[in-house]
């Protein structure tokens, strides 16, 4: 089980480097930045939102 999170942590961490390249390309640093925050965001409210959508899903 340990390995498993050290993979998904690794895995995770290649793809959103592979996201935020062209960004950085674009943008500079500050634009990863900014990048990163939105991506934080959106997935904090998807999260919220899923949250409600599972409970009422439960039987």
């Amino acid at each position: 089980a340990l390995s498993a999170v050290n993979l998904s942590f690794f895995v995770g961490a290649a793809v959103i480097q592979a996201v935020s390249a062209p960004v950085n390309a674009s943008f500079g640093l500050a634009g990863v930045f900014v990048f990163l925050g939105v991506l934080s965001i959106l997935g904090g409210l998807c999260l919220w939102f899923l949250r409600e959508f599972g409970a009422k899903n439960i039987r």
